[in-house]
């Protein structure tokens, strides 16, 4: 859209993300905010004012309640840590808008996040098994991938996270 609408993050949103990148050992290199879109997106928008770019995670307050009520508390962190997976990713940088092998990453990355949480695999992939279809878009690939992605991430936080284990006796 040319012009989007943004209001300040509400305080739970904001403790996920804080919680997300605390896991994983990051900083925020990002704003987070509340907007009308209809889901939740990384995205860089020009500053009104003094035309600089800046990287904002977006989400819809709505969705991601519903979400969270629907599905799980873990529903809606998987897809703030999907969302925060591209901006550290540097997918937002990139010209071009989504494509599956960004979105396999950003998943890849919230799977990890998750585990780091202690999230079970399962609680990790919940958002996905009830949202996502299992036919490919043009720049989505098919939930079977996307599942899989997560696992990916998931398994290699549980591998790091015994060999430190291992390293430490």
């Amino acid at each position: 859209p040319s012009s989007v609408y943004v209001f300040s993050s509400d305080n739970e949103a904001q403790a996920i993300l804080t919680m997300i990148l605390s896991s994983v050992g990051l900083a925020s290199n990002f704003k987070l905010v509340a907007g009308d879109i209809p889901n939740a997106a990384a995205v860089i928008l020009v500053n009104s004012k003094s035309k600089e770019q800046e990287r904002f995670i977006i989400y819809n307050q709505t969705f991601m309640h519903n979400i969270q009520e629907k599905i799980n508390y873990w529903a809606s962190v998987s897809i703030l840590a999907h969302e925060i997976g591209h901006h550290l990713n540097g997918h937002s940088l990139l010209s071009g808008g989504s494509r599956p092998s960004l979105e396999l990453e950003a998943d890849k990355f919230s799977g990890f996040a998750l585990a780091s949480l202690g999230a079970t695999l399962e609680e990790s992939q919940t958002a996905i098994s009830y949202l996502v279809p299992e036919k490919a878009s043009l720049t989505h690939p098919p939930r079977s991938a996307r599942l899989a992605a997560i696992a990916n991430g998931w398994y290699e936080n549980n591998r790091i996270n015994k060999e430190d284990k291992s390293l430490k006796k």
